[in-house]
């Protein structure tokens, strides 16, 4: 008989030609809007960064006539903004073994040190661009129902916490996140239940996720919040536990760096900012444009007009998401002119196909992955700082970045960067939220 490949098949070798090829989406231009900005990366040392904001004028200006009272002294008013460093963190923990037997080419298409620790800094910052898009809370999602204690899945939406929406509520829950649940009206977002829950499995529509350790506990009610927990606890679970902390209404003592949604803000999720309660002083305010319905030209150029002379903002990068971007195309496709080497085959693309920036007046519209539905913002970068207490490394504090585990042949390293992000002037920016789009169901890993 002949030899055939069931016969032959332990002498046939495997080609192996290319490395490992990276199937996760690392871009983050939210935080490389900060990044960025050199002359606004900014170094601070202390408990806070501290300096005063111009919030009123002396109304003492006026016109008399002769010999008339002179108007009333005014002066002008100021308040203390009040920047902390926020502490994010990042571990790897690796056996001898796979350390020894992926040092070279022929063991392994890669380091598994090298792959851990480059991988690592890739999901922070990940995570980070993430909770930019949000208030200084790093919500997940919210629960969509009141679970009876008898199921291990539960139904979720609005991600990120925000807004109204229904779709693609997981879309930010990955499997392998430890989460847990937060009430959201109460006065300091009290933890719901006792313990935190391991996810196991995230539905491809976007509505549920499922816990491996057990059916989630009755204590859980429908809007509570879903954040993350920072590993197993079985019983007797704290905010401090959670990466969710600080009161409702105020970023102070919160663990996360304030994101895009408090610093451009009307006290809908952030009332006082780093110090400053914008229920006091309405400079302190952004103009939000709430439940803004369809997109329009004249809706961006109103809201870039009120900054203007609210704050003397000038606008110089909008920030939004995919969906968002294809309402502000179909808005410009009667006016679009389709062009092309052979005219009975026109493109009707634009240039957001290549994936590269589309402008409103030249303004780049940055689009990213992380944007609430229906959201869009508008700021001046000018304006924007990142203050930076220690940049992001691997800690050796010992003189050594890699720690054995006790009794085990095994090592972890932990990475770590203090830092914080804040505005100079809030009214200098505008954020439309409620903009009516169609929404696409896709897992953001």
């Amino acid at each position: 008989m002949p030899q055939d490949l069931s016969g032959f098949d332990a002498v046939l070798k495997i080609d192996y030609e290319k490395t490992i090829q990276e199937q996760i989406n690392q871009k983050t231009p939210l935080l490389d809007m900060f990044q960025k900005q050199d002359a606004h990366e900014l170094d601070a040392t202390g408990k806070q960064v501290q300096y005063p904001v111009h919030v009123s004028r002396n109304s003492g200006a006026m016109s008399r006539g002769e010999d008339e009272n002179l108007p009333t002294a005014g002066k002008q008013a100021y308040a203390e903004l009040q920047v902390k460093p926020k502490y994010t963190y990042g571990r790897i923990q690796l056996t001898g073994q796979v350390i020894k037997q992926s040092l070279n080419s022929k063991g392994a298409f890669t380091r598994a040190m090298k792959a851990e620790m480059d991988g690592l800094i890739n999901d922070l910052s990940n995570y980070r661009n993430r909770i930019l898009w949000g208030y200084g809370k790093a919500v997940l999602c919210a629960a969509n129902s009141n679970p009876d204690g008898s199921s291990a899945t539960i139904t979720v939406d609005r991600p990120l916490g925000v807004g109204v929406q229904a779709t693609n509520g997981n879309r930010y829950v990955n499997v392998g996140d430890y989460i847990a649940f937060v009430q959201a009206a109460s006065s300091d977002y009290a933890i719901r239940g006792t313990k935190s829950y391991l996810v196991s499995a995230v539905s491809a529509d976007g509505t549920t996720i499922t816990n491996s350790t057990g059916n989630f506990e009755t204590a859980i009610a429908d809007n509570d919040l879903i954040v993350k927990a920072y590993g197993a606890v079985a019983s007797g679970l704290a905010v401090s536990d959670t990466d969710c902390g600080g009161s409702n209404g105020t970023d102070v003592g919160t663990r996360v760096p304030m994101g895009l949604l408090g610093l451009v803000d009307d006290t809908t999720y952030i009332t006082t900012l780093q110090n400053i309660s914008r229920s006091t002083y309405s400079q302190w305010l952004s103009y939000v444009l709430s439940s803004a319905g369809s997109l329009s030209l004249d809706m961006l150029q109103r809201c870039i007009d009120v900054v203007d002379i609210k704050g003397g903002g000038g606008v110089d990068y909008l920030a939004t998401g995919h969906d968002t971007r294809r309402a502000y195309l179909a808005l410009l496709e009667a006016n679009r002119r389709y062009m092309g080497g052979d005219l009975r085959t026109p493109d009707g693309a634009t240039v957001a196909a290549k994936l590269k920036d589309i402008t409103y007046g030249t303004i780049p519209m940055k689009v990213c992955k992380h944007a609430p539905a229906g959201t869009l913002v508008g700021v001046d970068s000018s304006l924007m700082n990142r203050w930076v207490w220690s940049e992001g490394h691997w800690d050796d504090t010992d003189g050594n970045i890699l720690h054995r585990v006790s009794n085990k042949d095994s090592f972890e390293a932990f990475y770590k960067l203090y830092d914080n992000f804040s505005t100079d002037r809030c009214n200098a920016h505008f954020r439309i939220d409620g903009i009516t789009t169609t929404q696409i169901v896709v897992h953001n890993d």
